[in-house]
C-alpha cells in the first residue's frame, strides 16, 4: 500500500488560526451586544463548525433575528480578516513539509469549514497556497463536519482511493468526518505536531502494515 496524498485541515493544523475564530466571533456579538461564548463551551460544542451553524446553536440559548445573524457573521468575517493581517505568517517546518511531499509525489490539499477567501488569506500570508492541488471550504459542500462529504469530494477529485489518503486533523468533528471517510487518520493536538518528522513516522506505519486501525498513533 502507498499513500497518494496527504490532505490538511487548515485551522488548528497548518494555521494556528483556531483562537482568532474564537475572538472574531465574540467580538461580533458584543459589537451587536449579544453574549459572548466562553472558551469552555467554544471548544466543546462549537470548534470546527462553519460561522453560520456556530449561529445557529448560538441561536437555541439566545434567540437571534435574521438581521442580527447576519450582522453578526460579516462582523465576524471582518473581524476574522483584521486578526489574518495581525497575525498568520509563514511558518518554515510547514514549508519544509511540503517540499518534502513534493519531492517525494504525494498530493497535497486542504480543506476547511472556514469561507473561501479566508482560507486563500490564510494561506496566501503562511506561503502554502502554491503548494495545494485545490481548496475545499464550506461554500463548497451543504454538509459541514462531522460530516465526511468535505474528506469524500477530496477523495473523489484526485481520484484516488481512501486507503491511499492521509488527513491530518485536530478537532473531535474532523477526526470523526475523517475516520467516516474510509481513510487513514493522524490526529494533530498542536500545530507543531505537522512535520516531516512526523507526517514521514505516520506514512512509513502505513505503508509497512504497522498500525491495524486506520487512527494512526505516532507515539
Amino acid at each position: 500500500m502507498r499513500i497518494k496524498a496527504v490532505l490538511f485541515d487548515m485551522d488548528g493544523v497548518l494555521v494556528d488560526g483556531k483562537e482568532w475564530h474564537y475572538e472574531a466571533l465574540n467580538t461580533a456579538l458584543r459589537k451587536t451586544s449579544l453574549g459572548v461564548i466562553k472558551k469552555e463551551n467554544h471548544i466543546k460544542i462549537f470548534d470546527g463548525l462553519p460561522t453560520k451553524k456556530k449561529l445557529d446553536i448560538y441561536s437555541e440559548t439566545t434567540p437571534l433575528t435574521k438581521y442580527q445573524k447576519e450582522k453578526v457573521y460579516a462582523l465576524k468575517q471582518e473581524e476574522t480578516r483584521n486578526l489574518i493581517k495581525k497575525y498568520c505568517k509563514k511558518n518554515n517546518i510547514h514549508v519544509e513539509l511540503m517540499n518534502f511531499l513534493k519531492k517525494e509525489n504525494i498530493r497535497t490539499a486542504c480543506w476547511s469549514n472556514a469561507i473561501r477567501t479566508t482560507m486563500e488569506e490564510m494561506l496566501s500570508r503562511s506561503e502554502l497556497l502554491s503548494y495545494m492541488e485545490f481548496l475545499i471550504s464550506n461554500e463548497d459542500v451543504e454538509k459541514p463536519k462531522p460530516s465526511p462529504e468535505i474528506y469524500l469530494k477530496a477523495i473523489n477529485k484526485m481520484g484516488i482511493k481512501a486507503d491511499e489518503v492521509l488527513i491530518c486533523e485536530d478537532n473531535i468533528n474532523g477526526i470523526k468526518a475523517a475516520i467516516d471517510s474510509k481513510s487513514w487518520v493522524l490526529p494533530i493536538r498542536k500545530i507543531s505536531d505537522v512535520n516531516t518528522y512526523n507526517i514521514k513516522k505516520a506514512i512509513k506505519k502505513i505503508e509497512n502494515n504497522e498500525t491495524d486501525t486506520k487512527l494512526i498513533n505516532n507515539n
